[in-house]
């Protein structure tokens, strides 16, 4: 199987654009509220999907959507411009698996998104589509692992 990223690019922006992450999303800040008394603020959530200058920038930094981090109790903003960054695999593979990509797939051997430290992501939502689940990750703690397991 050969990957092309141009066609998996094209397929994520048609995913986003039919707003088929939007459930995702929404039970996503159920388990944040639940679990961690946070929430993904709707009223300052911005997609980077388009042509624009700022949309190219964001994409280059890892960045495909962001929103505030509240803290439900305050309110009060705990992590401005919250930065996710969404994988959405078309294909479900079993067992059940998570990809991070630790070197890219180039010639010039250059890290992967995983552990690109010019990348700005706060968290990836991994949604593997064909059977409806999600993976929320840190990406602090999925790069302090797979550092920590490339260095052993």
């Amino acid at each position: 199987m050969q990957h092309s990223f141009k066609t998996s690019l094209s397929k994520e922006a048609q995913f986003i654009k039919e707003k088929r992450h939007l459930p995702v999303l929404k039970q996503l800040n159920k388990e944040l509220a639940s679990e961690h008394k946070v929430k993904l603020d709707h009223k300052t959530y911005k997609e980077y999907y388009g042509n624009s200058k700022e949309e190219k920038e964001k994409n280059k930094l890892g960045i495909d959507a962001d929103c505030d981090l509240i803290h439900i109790p305050t309110s009060k903003v705990i992590i401005q411009a919250f930065a996710l960054d969404y994988k959405i695999r078309f294909t479900a593979y079993y067992p059940l698996d998570f990809l991070a990509e630790k070197v890219s797939v180039d010639y010039n051997n250059t890290p992967g998104w995983a552990v690109d430290p010019k990348k700005k992501t706060h968290a990836y939502l991994y949604i593997i589509e064909p059977i409806k689940k999600a993976i929320f990750v840190m990406r602090d703690e999925l790069k302090k692992a797979l550092l920590a397991e490339f260095h052993s």
